[in-house]
Parts: structure tokens; C-alpha cells; sequence
């Protein structure tokens, strides 16, 4: 009875990404040109394209200036753009930069503070590992990055990664949401080749 459910789970995703394929094109590369950054997907090793690169769209965070995410498997990568006009959490920003890790620290503070009326998105944010000198091969620049488990009033739990890079007048946040199965999976080929391939690119208004 299991190898039946797994065969039709297996089935039907192969189904589902077929039906995704024949209805459109997948984009390899997207490039956001009012934040200035560009992200690519990697080529999948079948005749299949597993993973599609997109502009202007939501992830795990609303807006993302792009995004790359796997057809299937819960794994995603999407860059959000914040210029010295304001910053991630829309109050004004002082003349230089504050260090990537305060801004990571107010950035894990927000996730369990409430908003006027609206209710913590999560109740507790741990920090599982967290790397001060975090480098992207595409954005040279100051990094930090955060390994963090977020649970919400029900008890649910998700982790994610992010990088925080400041460039020039720029700050990067990426963000990676997987499950635990699709880390395992996708981390340490697809997902590095993602990360090492954000970059900037021209800005057009």
C-alpha cells in the first residue's frame, strides 16, 4: 500500500512539472533593473528543467526584487533590494550603513514583535549558526549570514538562511526557505551555484 502512495506521489510531481513545462517557458536568468540585481537558475543534469528564475514576485517575503525556486521541492532563494532611503523594516537609516549583523539582529527581532495590531508572525526565533564575514562570489561587498528556526504559535517550525551584504549604496537580503528533505537535497550543488550567481546589474528607470 505505501510503494502504491509513493509511485502516485512520484507520478503525479513528474506530472505536474510536465504540465508546468508544456504551458511556458522557464526562465534561466532574472534581472530586476529598477533594484539593480540579476539571479540565475541552475541547468538541471535531465531533460527536464527543474528550477525557474522570476522578477518582481513573492516569496518568503513580499516584493522580492527576484527570486529562483525549485518546480517541485520547497527550496528557494529570492533577493530583496534596500537602498540608504529607508531600511528593512522601513524606518529611516542614518548616513552610513549600521554593521550586516545589527541589521540581522533587528531583522530576528521583527519576526516575534508585534506590529500595532497585528498579531508576531512567530512566537520564538533562534539562531541555529551564524557566519560574521559572510562572502557571495557575485556581491563583493561587507556580509553576514544566519542559520535561524523560527516556530509559530501553533508550534509549527521552518528555518531559513540569510545573507545580509551590503554593497555600496545597496543592502542585499537573501533569503533560502527549504524544508529539511530539500536542504539535504539542494544546499550544497543547486543552492550554492544560486547564491554565487546574484549579482548586480545595470538599473534602468
Amino acid at each position: 500500500m505505501k510503494r502504491t502512495a509513493s509511485v502516485a506521489l512520484i507520478l503525479g510531481a513528474m506530472a505536474g512539472v510536465a504540465a508546468i513545462q508544456d504551458g511556458k517557458k522557464i526562465a534561466m536568468l532574472a534581472q530586476n533593473k529598477e533594484k539593480g540585481v540579476e539571479i540565475r537558475a541552475p541547468k538541471s543534469p535531465g531533460k527536464e528543467q527543474m528550477w525557474e528564475a522570476k522578477g518582481k514576485v513573492d516569496g518568503f517575503h513580499k516584493g522580492s526584487a527576484v527570486l529562483v525556486r525549485h518546480l517541485v521541492d520547497p527550496f528557494t532563494v529570492e533577493v530583496n533590494v534596500t537602498t540608504k532611503s529607508r531600511d528593512i523594516t522601513s524606518d529611516e537609516l542614518p548616513e552610513s550603513w549600521p554593521k550586516p549583523s545589527a541589521i540581522a539582529q533587528k531583522v530576528r527581532e521583527e519576526f516575534t514583535e508585534r506590529a500595532g495590531e497585528k498579531e508576531p508572525g512567530f512566537k520564538e526565533c533562534k539562531v541555529v549558526a551564524e557566519d560574521p564575514k559572510a562572502k557571495l562570489g557575485g556581491l563583493p561587498g561587507t556580509g553576514y549570514s544566519h542559520r535561524i528556526l523560527l516556530t509559530d504559535a501553533k508550534g509549527g517550525q521552518r528555518e531559513l538562511v540569510e545573507y545580509f551584504i551590503i554593497s555600496s549604496d545597496a543592502l542585499y537580503r537573501i533569503t533560502v526557505s527549504f524544508t529539511k528533505e530539500s536542504f539535504d537535497r539542494h544546499w550544497a550543488a543547486a543552492g550554492q551555484f544560486i547564491l554565487h550567481n546574484i549579482r548586480r546589474c545595470k538599473i534602468e528607470k
